[in-house]
């Protein structure tokens, strides 16, 4: 390809497409070590445009895309490293009962509290009110969410009527594993009204805490694990052997005043959306380079 009847931006797009790549792996050499010869490659075959000026918009346009994949990307992976040093830093280490950073006004020592005079276990059960559209999920990253299929099942309108109930504010044990994370999580609803498996913890929460600082305490692998394997076995179905009631057996440590619960809360909350949006936004433009790379070579 005569370099002088090219624009390089246009070369370094092209060899990021498919086209691309489906005729690399057509001459790849399979072996310990597969290579391809630049021969080969000089031998690829491609449907390029005859103006240079539309090879350079090309190119440019790409480029511009990369770098807005490339700011969004460093933007979630520095609040990502924030986040988790918040998480440390705001709850107190093994047997301190203050945390390293602090609110200015409270000054309060924090207390141990089992986490059964926090919680209390929820008896609500879907009575044919609820149905598979209202199906909520934990997983990692993310908040409880709607999601019809759960360990590899699709959920119907009947499969469903057992389902327990859950309203907003309740804490949410998961008691199966996730990735990571073997003897599963914790997340607090922060939403609509729903409906989880059978297999899910529900609990309700006392007035004088507020429930999603439940979750930013376990939000923490390592105070989340110190909290459950003195509690937990895995099953022969590799679910999590432990009851409802059993789970609240541990204690955690906690600010006395709910109002200092809710600061901590609400930085951590802020936290996560700008995740969550520049999480998005990454997807947004992969998915449209993706798409673009597919349409704009033939």
């Amino acid at each position: 390809m005569p370099t002088d009847n090219c624009d390089y931006g246009f070369i370094r797009t092209l060899m990021k497409s498919q086209l691309f790549a489906d005729q690399l792996s057509a001459v790849l050499v399979a072996g310990a070590q597969p290579n391809v010869s630049s021969k080969e490659i000089d031998g690829f075959e491609y449907m390029i445009p005859q103006s240079k000026e539309e090879q350079h918009r090309i190119g440019e346009y790409f480029s511009n895309l990369d770098t807005l994949i490339t700011l969004h990307q460093r933007k979630y992976d520095k609040l990502q490293v924030l986040k988790k040093a918040m998480l440390e830093k705001m709850f107190p280490k093994n047997g301190s009962s203050v945390p390293e950073i602090r609110f200015k006004g409270f000054t309060d020592a924090w207390e141990q509290r089992k986490l059964s005079e926090l919680l209390y276990l929820s008896s609500e059960r879907n009575n044919g009110s609820y149905t598979r559209d209202d199906v909520l999920a934990a997983s990692l990253g993310t908040e409880l969410q709607k999601k019809h299929i759960y360990f590899g099942l699709r959920a119907t309108d009947e499969s469903v009527k057992n389902y327990k109930v859950v309203l907003p504010n309740d804490v949410i044990y998961t008691k199966s594993p996730i990735k990571g994370f073997p003897n599963g999580i914790i997340r607090t609803s922060k939403g609509e009204n729903g409906i989880v498996p059978t297999l899910y913890c529900v609990y309700h929460s006392v007035d004088v805490i507020n429930p999603s600082i439940i979750q930013a305490y376990f939000e923490s692998k390592e105070r989340l694990d110190a909290y459950l394997v003195p509690l937990v076995n895995i099953g022969a179905r590799n679910n999590v052997n432990i009851t409802d009631k059993e789970f609240l057996d541990g204690s955690l440590c906690i600010p006395k005043d709910k109002a200092e619960q809710d600061k901590i809360v609400d930085v951590l909350e802020r936290l996560s959306n700008l995740i969550t949006l520049h999480q998005r936004e990454l997807e947004k433009l992969q998915n449209i380079k993706k798409s673009m790379l597919e349409k704009m070579f033939v």
